[in-house]
């Protein structure tokens, strides 16, 4: 996050000299700070504010220690600062109820539409089967600061839980070294049928 600005600036740079008829914005995080072309209309959908230094900020706080929260402490009041500079667009959608309370709340921006994500028919199912399997499941990335996936990898060692772990990310092989004989690492899955049959016969 500390490199943010001078990324968005390269970013907004580059989109300038493409000279776009019309700018649409896809944010769950920096993407909304693309500083605006005069003339040029935007669109925003916003699927969350930067959490780190807004909605999660005790939570970020609480975690980063030593030298990374004292950079973490100089270097949010100037993230909020740019952060609420951008708040000017033609159109502004949001992904949730809660997504457009934020908007409005953090903003200002008002009368925001809420445009749910598409989620494929094939993912309307039975949330409970009549017989599930013997096993949980996590589905994630598999990263230890926000996810706190280690914590759940140690209590289903600690009680002897079967687990099944869907996903990867950069803690992964550390993970896999602390999992025990009822932990099974399946990786990403992308096909969404194997991925339906697993979720649904989740205990």
């Amino acid at each position: 996050m500390f490199f943010y600005p001078t990324l968005m600036k390269i970013l907004s740079r580059k989109i300038k000299r493409t000279k776009p008829d019309h700018i649409l914005i896809s944010s769950f995080a920096i993407a909304k700070n693309i500083t605006p072309i005069s003339g040029v209309p935007m669109t925003l959908y916003l699927h969350s504010p930067m959490q780190y230094i807004w909605t999660h900020y005790d939570e970020y706080k609480e975690k980063l220690v030593g030298i990374k929260g004292r950079l973490f402490n100089r270097i949010v009041p100037k993230q909020r600062r740019r952060d609420l500079k951008h708040t000017k667009f033609d159109k502004a959608y949001a992904n949730s109820k809660y997504t457009a309370k934020v908007a409005e709340e953090l903003y200002g921006i008002h009368n925001i539409q809420i445009k749910y994500p598409h989620i494929p028919e094939k993912f309307f199912v039975p949330a409970v089967q009549e017989t599930p399997q013997e096993y949980y499941l996590y589905v994630g990335r598999l990263v230890n600061f926000v996810r706190e996936s280690d914590k759940i990898i140690r209590l289903c060692n600690e009680l002897k839980i079967p687990l099944i772990v869907m996903g990867n990310g950069p803690d992964e092989i550390y993970l896999k070294s602390i999992a025990g004989p009822t932990i099974i690492f399946i990786g990403r899955i992308t096909d969404i049928d194997e991925k339906i049959k697993i979720i649904s016969q989740a205990k």
